[in-house]
């Protein structure tokens, strides 16, 4: 069970990329929304983050916002912890499931 990054993206964005790399790397499964020919998409993508740039990129259900920000995150120790919360989040259900079953 990985925990689950999504990254608003668009097909000229090198950013983009780079954040999809970096997360991998990390060991999250990765979703990628492309939003380059998206209107719709992309509005909703301004309505919930008040930001009109790509990447932005979630973990789990925290929003992290674009790829300076998850590196400055990552370089002072802040993203760790998050991943770890969503991972947490991620085993608890399975336990909850679990017990159900039983």
């Amino acid at each position: 069970m990985k925990v689950e990054a999504k990254v608003y993206s668009a097909n000229y964005c090198n950013w983009c990329d780079k954040a999809v790399q970096f997360l991998e790397s990390e060991g999250l499964k990765v979703w990628i929304v492309d939003i380059t020919d998206d209107q719709d998409e992309r509005h909703m993508l301004i309505e919930r983050t008040g930001q009109k740039t790509v990447p932005q990129i979630w973990i789990g259900d925290a929003y992290i916002g674009g790829y300076d920000r998850m590196m400055k995150m990552a370089n002072t120790k802040d993203l760790k912890p998050i991943i770890l919360e969503q991972e947490n989040k991620l085993l608890k259900t399975e336990l909850q499931r679990l017990k159900r079953s039983i």
